[in-house]
């Protein structure tokens, strides 16, 4: 999450170079560094979402008024970090040789099946609300699975990113600088097509965008010492971002020069963050619980939001702190009560319920 966390995959010997650099993050970096940097990420998701993201959604904030304007902005660096934080995160965890189908089969219990578990949920309860649950409610339950609905079109791009990752790992393209570099460099092209030029069917067209932050983590993970210092690796990225997007301005296509000007923004957005960002031990807890954030965060901002509505609080501010910690609070208390219910917590929060030690009752000697 999300950032994504990456599972872990048992596996032999590393036999490739890229498998080899796959060292924990945690033994080289501080880990609750990251997730601090993970945290910023679900505050302005958040934040995103408690605003609206149309001037009819959320807080109802007209166009031109600056909240809205700052809100827009920040798009170019809320999904760009948690992406590039998935692909810090992979690096750590990269799929090895022979455990192609172990990492796979994870990454569908990982974001596959929460998707489809509360998607479903999500979409029964909008309707009930709105009165129009019955037969129209088929619909949208059929084509999730297919196509993007609400935020969880970052779990099937995401999906679609990691079987790219596998596969360019399995061809060992990743597995040098100058290899990464170029997957890089290639990964910019679909990414500066505009939107319609390619597919929705299971949010095809989003991992294009998400792509060239997931590899550049990975790059930037990979290849750097320490990924919470601004290296060579770090800058190249950020010069060859910004080549691209000189190169897109000349080009008569506003829409490759603004995609590749989100590329910079946000690459250089994420690398400023790892770098500045000292460890804060309560956001650093609530980074460590980004996935569920995600998933279940549009709850507790819709929610908060019905509840003052009733109470005829109309303040903008209030709406907005109430919201952003409903958003926190909600899926965080979600995660706490079924975290360790079996199958309840693979459906709802993409990981495996803990197995409770059995404690065995002495028996009496000679018994």
């Amino acid at each position: 999450m999300p950032l994504i966390e990456s599972q872990a995959i048992n596996a032999a010997t590393p036999s490739t170079e890229a498998e080899r650099l796959g060292r924990p993050v945690a033994a080289r970096n501080d880990r609750d560094r990251i997730d601090t940097v993970r945290a910023i990420a679900c505050l302005l998701l958040v934040s995103y979402h408690v605003i609206g993201y149309t001037p009819d959604a959320g807080l109802k904030v007209p166009v031109g008024t600056w909240l809205r304007i700052l809100n827009d902005t920040l798009g170019y660096v809320r999904m760009p970090l948690f992406t590039f934080l998935s692909g810090v995160v992979y690096a750590s965890h990269p799929v090895r040789r022979g455990s192609m189908t172990p990492f796979l089969t994870g990454k569908v219990k990982r974001l596959l099946i929460p998707m489809m578990a509360i998607g479903t949920l999500t979409i029964l309860v909008q309707d009930a609300l709105n009165g129009k649950l019955g037969p129209s409610t088929l619909e949208p339950l059929l084509l999730l699975p297919l196509y993007a609905f609400a935020h969880f079109w970052f779990l099937q791009a995401l999906f679609l990113v990691f079987v790219l990752v596998m596969l360019l790992e399995r061809l060992e393209l990743l597995s040098t600088p100058a290899r990464a570099g170029a997957a890089f460099l290639l990964s910019i092209v679909p990414f500066a097509l505009p939107e319609a030029w390619l597919t929705p069917l299971f949010s095809l067209h989003k991992a294009a965008y998400l792509l060239p932050f997931f590899l550049a983590g990975l790059y930037v993970a990979r290849f750097s010492a320490d990924v919470h210092q601004i290296s060579a690796a770090s800058l190249t990225l950020i010069l060859v971002s910004g080549a691209a997007c000189a190169v897109a301005l000349m080009l008569p296509s506003i829409a490759a020069a603004e995609a590749t000007g989100r590329l910079l923004v946000g690459i250089a957005a994420a690398i400023l963050l790892l770098r500045v960002t000292s460890a804060i031990p309560l956001l650093a807890w609530i980074g460590s619980h980004s996935y569920s954030i995600y998933l279940w965060h549009i709850f507790g901002t819709a929610g908060s939001r019905a509840v003052l509505a009733r109470l005829d609080v109309t303040r903008w501010d209030v709406v907005f702190v109430v919201g952003l910690l409903a958003g926190i609070a909600f899926p965080l208390a979600v995660h706490m009560a079924v975290k360790d219910v079996p199958l309840v917590s693979r459906a709802f929060l993409g990981i495996r319920a803990r197995r409770t030690a059995r404690v065995e009752t002495p028996r009496p000697a000679g018994a």
